[in-house]
């Protein structure tokens, strides 16, 4: 394989064509040399010794001859010159597209070269040596050396390209790798395309290596840093997500404490409400309208009524809000025993069928009327509920005011809405309740202590 001529030969070159510059020079004393010669034949012939007059010529004839002689030489060495120059010039262009064409070929940065259609390498850069570690004379003695340096886990499917690139002769690339000389593995981009003659013949392929391995390191340090990255982020997500699982529990325990603590200062301000009442008031009416006042205040419920049971003085005392005149008319009528607790009454056969709710201090509420079905509307009980329950009031609670077994009146609650009563509501109920029993004895002493003495 040959590549560029080399510097010497055109050094060599040189000096020659300064010697041909000189052609039409040479041909005046070759002129003048056979003039010479010619004078020293005539005068031998002669037998005339006379060399001036034979030099510049015995006869015009012999002048003539001599001087178109002359002219000859000097017509062939300016022919000679010109084309000497010519074949000069041709060969100064030749080298310099010589020297251009090992320019771009040899100082090109990727492994370039080409192969014959008989597979024989034609051309092969020098940066051969820069990515696989061998010469180009190298790849010269051992044709198989580009196959025996690919990579052996990449051969089979090198092979293949190859096959396939000299069935189908049309542009191709894939990647490889190839082991360097000092046994370093290093990743080439090949693409090869078929050369084509002026003529059209095919004459083999024209073929690149890249040397990727650093592109493919950075790829393979980046793919890996990204997987650390997900990995990461997995494991932040996960803490965040246990994290987060803790922080919800604990803000809706915090929440759950911060209602319970609300609810209870609530309670306890109510409870407080109903004793500062309790110990104020010194009159039985006034006293019963504002627990009743209160108790709407405190449940936020639409109706609340206090009836007691045994007359003060002849008078039944009660006081209702938020009730129609004819309810409480109608439950004033119903004659309740003091002695008898309103739960264990509907326990008999004529009373409700076991769907109210009773709690152990004997108070019964209700919060849905209509899911309630009587089988007889002949007991007290069953009579008021019907009696909340014709006027619209789905939630009813009917709270006893108690002094050990008997009740001396009840505490009334309605609400047309559903599920008003909850065991809170229900212990602010009885808890205004016993209040408001301590105070009705507390009022009935006081004016018992203040009659005069029979």
């Amino acid at each position: 394989m040959k590549n560029a001529i080399t510097l010497d030969k055109i050094s060599l070159n040189k000096r020659s064509d300064r010697a041909m510059d000189s052609m039409i020079l040479a041909g005046i004393p070759i002129a003048v040399c056979y003039w010479f010669l010619d004078s020293i034949l005539q005068i031998f012939a002669s037998g005339q010794y006379n060399f001036i007059a034979f030099f510049f010529g015995p006869n015009l004839y012999e002048i003539y001859t001599r001087i178109t002689v002359l002219c000859l030489f000097v017509i062939f060495g300016s022919h000679a010159q010109n084309t000497i120059n010519r074949l000069r010039q041709t060969r100064e262009a030749l080298n310099e597209s010589k020297e251009n064409y090992r320019t771009v070929a040899d100082f090109t940065y990727h492994w370039e070269y080409w192969v014959s259609e008989k597979g024989q390498f034609i051309y092969m850069s020098p940066s051969c040596a820069r990515i696989s570690g061998y010469r180009v004379e190298e790849f010269q003695q051992n044709p198989q050396l580009l196959n025996q340096i690919i990579h052996p886990a990449d051969r089979q499917r090198v092979a293949e390209h190859f096959v396939n690139e000299s069935a189908t002769r049309r542009a191709q690339s894939f990647e490889y790798r190839i082991v360097s000389r000092d046994g370093q593995e290093r990743w080439i981009d090949h693409i090869c395309q078929p050369v084509y003659g002026s003529d059209g013949r095919y004459r083999g392929k024209r073929a690149g290596n890249s040397d990727i391995s650093a592109v493919k390191k950075e790829k393979q340090e980046r793919e890996l840093a990204e997987k650390k990255l997900l990995k990461y982020r997995d494991h932040l997500e996960n803490l965040l997500r246990e994290h987060s699982d803790e922080m919800l529990e604990t803000q809706a325990r915090l929440k759950a404490e911060i209602k319970e603590r609300k609810l209870n200062q609530k309670a306890f301000e109510a409870a407080l409400q109903f004793l500062q009442i309790a110990y104020r008031q010194h009159s039985l009416q006034p006293l019963l309208i504002e627990f009743v006042r209160a108790i709407q205040e405190q449940t936020a419920l639409a109706s609340a009524g206090v009836q007691l049971l045994e007359p003060i003085e002849k008078v039944h005392l009660k006081f209702f809000a938020g009730f129609k005149k004819e309810l409480y008319d109608a439950i004033s009528r119903l004659s309740i025993s003091p002695s008898r607790d309103l739960c264990n009454e509907e326990k008999s056969p004529a009373g409700l069928t076991g769907n109210q709710t009773c709690s152990e201090y004997g108070s019964m509420y209700i919060n849905s009327t209509t899911k309630h079905l009587f089988t007889h509307h002949y007991s007290r009980t069953g009579r008021i509920i019907q009696l909340f329950k014709d006027s619209g009031f789905e939630t009813l609670a009917m709270i006893p005011l108690r002094v050990e077994t008997n009740s001396h009146g009840y505490i009334y609650v309605a609400d047309p809405r559903k599920d008003m009563i909850n065991m809170r509501v229900l212990d602010l109920l009885e808890g205004a309740a016993m209040q408001l029993e301590i105070a009705v004895k507390r009022i009935q002493a006081e004016a018992a202590s203040q009659k005069p003495a029979s």
